[in-house]
């Protein structure tokens, strides 16, 4: 049977979900980062989890007005997907005034890092979403006349390298498979494929 539980204190979720999502960090980094961050007075735009046979099989945590994380803690058929899917549409339509500031939070966090060379800014990455033992890295970006000289490579080696030497065990971080390029680079500086997420849209139906 699968259920819908949802919740509306930060606390009780945090409570109830870290320990399931902490058995796998590198795999729930994103939903484990964003709820580290939480407080008592965050106000999340939906928290839940979707129970089979009253055993979570499903994490949800949305902050974005229309994007949610679904972590998966145990397999659903394709079935079981389908009634989830169903209970989901019933979830509400929040203000954006509940979207996170990330800009502001970067800077606050002070783990936005640039790569100099000469002087000048070539390549940037951000540390992000710190848990227990595993941090994130994102936002790798470098200016198209300071591409394929290296500088995105090097950029988050260290950062990464950084990381580790700051006391985190493993450093994660989401690429698009298709780009074979940025593929190619963190796997040469010692990232693995760990699995497959998928961003999932939510519209209103006409």
């Amino acid at each position: 049977m699968i259920q819908l539980h949802r919740y509306r204190e930060v606390q009780e979720f945090k409570n109830q979900v870290e320990p399931l999502l902490s058995k796998n960090e590198v795999l729930h980094n994103l939903a484990l980062g964003i709820l580290h961050s939480l407080n008592e007075s965050s106000k999340p735009n939906f928290m839940g989890v979707i129970l089979k046979d009253s055993r979570a099989a499903l994490v949800l945590l949305q902050t974005h007005p229309k994007q949610i994380i679904l972590s998966q803690i145990q397999k659903l058929t394709e079935c079981e997907l389908s009634e989830a899917a169903e209970l989901l549409q019933e979830i509400d339509a929040v203000s954006k005034e509940q979207a996170v500031k990330t800009g502001e939070a970067f800077i606050k966090a002070e783990r936005l890092f640039l790569w100099e060379v000469n002087g000048k800014y070539v390549s940037i990455a951000n540390a992000t979403r710190p848990t227990t033992h595993n941090i994130t890295i994102n936002f790798v970006y470098t200016p198209r006349e300071e591409r394929k000289k290296g500088y995105a490579s090097s950029c988050v080696s260290t950062l990464s390298q950084l990381m580790l030497d700051s006391g985190f065990q493993t450093t994660s971080l989401y690429t698009d498979m298709t780009n074979p390029t940025s593929n190619k680079i963190y796997m040469e500086i010692g990232y693995e494929h760990v699995a497959d997420s998928a961003l999932v849209l939510f519209h209103e139906k006409k």
